[in-house]
């Protein structure tokens, strides 16, 4: 079974370097995605909070290549949920929480009431803005009778 890293180069043969790839090729990718690239996604997000973590302040240009991917790697999973949904719900257990931030945002739309379930206790418990910020967006953009954060 290749590793999601394979697979990624594989859906940008044939782009220009730097070129992003585009909703057809992000779903072919994750098409082709089994249950075992869902840990590897989020270790890779993983990586790139600690790369952006390290950055200088006036790095604003790697911030942003480091932006892109999360978003890239943020579809994805999200393209994912579906199929491997206790997978992707794993990210929001990540110490890191850029990384949480990620998988409620990869998470957004899922009508699994275990997914609201998840959310709502992390909404509970999470101390960082970020994530918390994150978990409002998508919680309230839930049920239209369901508008407060904690259901």
């Amino acid at each position: 079974m290749p590793t999601f890293h394979e697979l990624l180069l594989a859906a940008h043969s044939g782009l220009a370097p730097g070129e992003a790839l585009s909703p057809e090729r992000e779903q072919e990718l994750a098409r082709r995605c089994e249950a075992a690239q869902v840990p590897e996604i989020l270790a890779r997000l993983t990586q790139l909070a600690d790369e952006r973590d390290r950055l200088p302040a006036w790095d604003g240009d790697s911030a942003d290549d480091i932006w892109q991917a999360e978003m890239q790697f943020t579809r994805v999973l999200s393209l994912l949920a579906h199929r491997f949904l206790q997978a992707v719900l794993s990210g929001l257990d990540s110490p890191a929480p850029r990384v949480r931030c990620w998988a409620v945002r990869a998470l957004k739309g899922q009508p699994d009431a275990l997914v609201r379930q998840r959310l709502q206790r992390l909404f509970q418990q999470e101390t960082d803005e970020l994530v918390l910020l994150m978990l409002r967006d998508v919680l309230q953009s839930g049920s239209p009778e369901d508008t407060s954060p904690a259901g």
